[in-house]
């Protein structure tokens, strides 16, 4: 996998919100009812939904997400109860049992009916 590339820290905090982060901010103040007491509070508030959108991927991609998040993995697999139970470390990933295979009715005798012939409708070059 190639290395990321370097953040530019200082390109995300002086660029201005996109049209989607604006409503992004607005959609999640209206719809969790979050009530600021100053405009101070409002614009630090969609400051950091715009730095939270524009930076997520960013992060997602980071060295130190990455390796949180094989930590957390290796965690839940120690706490897994199928681990513990087996004094295992690392589990393998389960498979899903097949479903029972339904008995399927026989098809019932059809009569065979002839399709009428299609009707083929002209074509011009000045209709393309």
């Amino acid at each position: 996998m190639a290395e990321p590339k370097e953040i530019d820290f200082e390109e995300y905090r002086t660029k201005g919100p996109t049209s989607l982060q604006r409503r992004f901010a607005v959609w999640i103040a209206e719809n969790c009812e979050v009530e600021f007491g100053t405009k101070k509070e409002e614009a630090a508030f969609r400051e950091g939904v715009r730095l939270a959108v524009a930076l997520r991927i960013p992060f997602q991609r980071s060295p130190e997400n990455r390796e949180a998040t094989q930590e957390e993995r290796e965690q839940r697999i120690s706490e897994s109860p199928r681990a513990v139970a087996n004094d295992e470390s690392e589990t393998k990933p389960r498979r899903r049992k097949a479903a029972p295979a339904e008995e399927t009715p026989e098809p019932a005798e059809e009569k065979a009916v002839k399709a009428a012939p299609r009707r083929r409708r002209a074509t011009t070059a000045a209709a393309f």
